[in-house]
């Protein structure tokens, strides 16, 4: 029988069969994981930020990698606090833009703490 799916943004509902589950990607897949719970509240970057420790992020960035691995990705084991430092990413991007090539999937995660900054040269639509 049909199925009638309501999806946010389409106007009116759309009708027909549930489709096919998209196909896996073409190439390899690649996954870095980032889990920052601790961190430095005395860096110039957290100034004035009322933020807690948190909790799961550690955990969450273990079970991304965790299930990255179980899907057959190529996984780095996670970044985890003061590990996870921009540094650290950056790195890790540009090492994963010398070994990508067409075809290839890089996912990256990333738990812990977020901030809003401030769009300095109005190019984004104010929230």
């Amino acid at each position: 029988p049909d199925l009638e799916i309501h999806t946010r943004g389409l106007p009116e509902p759309v009708v027909g069969r549930p489709q096919d589950p998209a196909p896996p990607p073409r190439g390899r897949v690649f996954a870095i994981c980032f889990g920052v719970d601790d961190f430095d509240r005395t860096s110039p970057a957290y100034q004035g930020v009322d933020a807690d420790r948190l909790v799961a992020p550690s955990n969450d960035a273990r079970t991304f990698a965790a299930l990255g691995r179980q899907l057959g990705f190529s996984v780095k084991p996670p970044f985890l606090n003061r590990d996870a430092t921009c540094t650290r990413l950056l790195a890790e991007l540009r090492e994963a833009a010398d070994a990508l090539t067409a075809g290839d999937t890089l996912i990256v995660t990333y738990a812990g703490h977020g901030c809003t900054v401030d769009d300095e040269n109005g190019d984004e639509e104010t929230r």
